[in-house]
């Protein structure tokens, strides 16, 4: 319920055209909602109560679930078989680069396993938007 009336308060804030609800929860121990501290069905619970709040206000934002740290791990997929995507319009994911700002070897071989994931997800929306890594079929809404 917390989680709900939050994000059903939050969603007015007029310069959020977008919510991420969590980051890095694949990362062990590295925050509340961690594979480490929670498991995925605890995190899709706090995540679907919060979606369901940005809907319900005004404002309408979209919704992405927590982003993920590097290649596709064991945690995603659980919140995936949680249904988590059926409330998000966005996949949230990110890669990383060296110290130097170069690339990680082979980073971006984590790509298509996320966006296989999606799409092998597609269809099941709870409402409007398509879940397309980083993108949604809703137009953009400028900051006023």
């Amino acid at each position: 319920m917390a989680a709900y009336k939050y994000a059903l308060a939050a969603a007015n804030y007029p310069q959020a055209d977008a919510w991420e609800i969590w980051n890095e929860a694949d990362a062990p121990g590295s925050n509340a909602f961690s594979s480490g501290n929670e498991s995925a069905d605890q995190y899709t619970a706090m995540m679907k109560a919060a979606a369901i709040g940005f809907h319900d206000s005004p404002g309408k934002p979209l919704i992405s679930d927590a982003g993920t740290a590097g290649q596709r791990k064991p945690y995603t997929d659980l919140r995936a078989r949680n249904d988590v995507f059926s409330y998000a319009d966005i996949h949230a994911f990110h890669l990383y680069a060296t110290d130097d700002g170069s690339e990680v070897p082979n980073a971006w071989g984590g790509i298509p396993p996320h966006l296989d994931l999606v799409n092998s997800t597609a269809g099941r929306r709870r409402s409007g938007g398509s879940r397309k890594a980083g993108s949604s079929s809703r137009s953009p809404r400028h900051s006023r």
